[in-house]
């Protein structure tokens, strides 16, 4: 997979002592499972639907991140899931198995927090769009824009409020939602 327009196309395998990558160029690297200090599930909205993301985090601070889909042009992705799924439900069990002090973290209190923002942003400018008609009424795009927030933002916004903030997962039975699977 590739994250980015400027990241390399990375392959990713479980081998019996470390996680391991090699990317187009013949460049490689590996992650032991005993080194890994936490896996953080997140996942979020884009234009293909969602996208899973893991950020596999070493004791010392670094890391890296797998996504279930692939950087192919600007706004072009493809959906990975058939093949990210199996590969983070292998990764947290034999991270669980070479290092059971690991945190699995699923979603993000930050990413929460800047949610809880935009809701209450949108609820700030329902409250200007309701204000308005009192002193004669929104116009046409004020009109437009309430509707688009209320009929697509405001499910998403709902969504990852209400079950986006960090909390620990199992490893040996990562829920299929936190990856994408069915």
């Amino acid at each position: 997979m590739r994250n980015a327009i400027t990241d390399r196309e990375r392959s990713w395998s479980l081998e019996p002592d470390a996680l391991e990558w090699r990317d187009d160029k013949g460049k490689q690297g590996r992650i032991p499972y005993a080194a890994i200090g936490s896996l953080q599930l997140i996942d979020y909205a884009s234009y293909g639907g969602r996208i899973y993301q893991c950020a596999v985090e070493r004791k010392g601070g670094s890391g890296v991140k797998i996504r279930s889909h692939s950087y192919i042009s600007l706004g072009n992705f493809e959906d990975r899931r058939g093949t990210y799924a199996p590969l983070i439900r292998g990764l947290a069990e034999k991270v669980a198995d070479a290092n059971p002090e690991a945190d699995f973290i699923a979603g993000s209190t930050g990413l929460w927090i800047a949610w809880t923002i935009v809701g209450l942003l949108a609820v700030v400018m329902l409250g200007f769009f309701f204000a308005s008609l009192g002193a004669g009424g929104p116009s046409l795009n004020g009109t437009l824009m309430v509707v688009v927030i209320l009929l697509i933002g405001g499910p998403i916004i709902w969504r990852q409020v209400k079950y986006g903030k960090a909390k620990n997962f199992d490893p040996r039975n990562v829920p299929p939602e936190l990856i994408g699977a069915d």
